[in-house]
């Protein structure tokens, strides 16, 4: 057998496999893909790389495209992108998302929460059991670019479920402007990030902004990714029109206690006032 190496972007590869920050990401499960000259490669389940797609050009999907969403929850309904479901990881991030309720406001006002890019993942429901243990008032809505997540979830009792395309503008503001606490992202700009179509810079810069707009004065953005917190403060300080708060940009590994360990970058930015 004839050794290959599969071509990827650039900035996938460093991201993906050698940065230093995730030398010690082990992740749940790998998986092997044969490609047309029998030459097998194995790649992180993360990347969730397709058969068709290596097997015909030889190139990872593009994670920004609603089509290869579709497929993947139509195929894998019920499977956590970074996960793989691991449930320990999913209930740290919950529990993340509870503490920063803000404490300067009155009782009986909801703590409003933004699930963006939601796929399929039962992080949906373990949001809502912890936001409801706490006994204090709460809206929980979770969005997806695709129909097929959107059903799924729907049809899982999933309530406040939202077809949306955070990129757009008019789309985004249908939810409230300057509405929002919290937006909690799991792995939805990493799409944009590792995206191999040419529009992703600027994908990448009217999400942002989408969610300026999106959050109140005091709002925090949540976002959970398999990338650098290095990486990731690049990303807002090139894209992000100078909307956030980058003096206070704070990130922390979260580990799971699960069935093999899975370390991600916890960041948490806030707008500027």
């Amino acid at each position: 057998m004839t050794a290959t190496t599969a071509m990827f972007p650039r900035r996938l590869l460093l991201s993906g496999f050698t940065r230093r920050s995730r030398s010690r990401l082990r992740i749940l499960a790998t998986t092997s893909i044969t490609t047309t000259t029998t030459t097998t490669h194995t790649f992180p389940d993360f990347f969730c790389l397709s058969r068709r797609t290596l097997s015909t050009n030889n190139k990872p999907p593009d994670f920004s495209d609603p089509n290869y969403w579709n497929e993947y929850h139509n195929r894998s309904p019920s499977l956590d992108w970074f996960t793989s479901d691991n449930a320990p990881l999913l209930i740290s991030i919950a529990q993340t998302v509870t503490s920063l309720r803000p404490t300067d406001r009155p009782s009986d006002r909801p703590f409003k929460v933004l699930h963006v890019g939601a796929g399929t993942s039962s992080l949906c429901e373990i949001l809502h059991s912890h936001l409801d243990s706490t006994n204090l008032p709460f809206e929980l809505t979770h969005t997806d670019i695709t129909q097929s997540s959107v059903s799924i979830l729907q049809n899982r009792s999933v309530q406040n479920v939202v077809k949306l395309d955070v990129t757009c503008p008019n789309q985004t503001s249908s939810l409230g402007l300057s509405s929002y606490d919290l937006i909690v992202d799991k792995g939805l700009l990493d799409c944009f990030v590792h995206s191999t179509s040419s529009s992703s810079s600027s994908s990448l810069k009217s999400t942002l902004k989408n969610f300026s707009n999106l959050l109140s004065d005091s709002g925090t953005y949540l976002m959970i990714t398999n990338d650098s917190s290095d990486s990731r403060f690049d990303d807002f300080m090139n894209y992000g029109d100078g909307d956030w708060d980058l003096r206070r940009f704070n990130s922390r590994e979260l580990v799971s206690d699960g069935e093999g360990d899975v370390v991600v970058n916890v960041i948490k930015v806030r707008l500027k006032n």
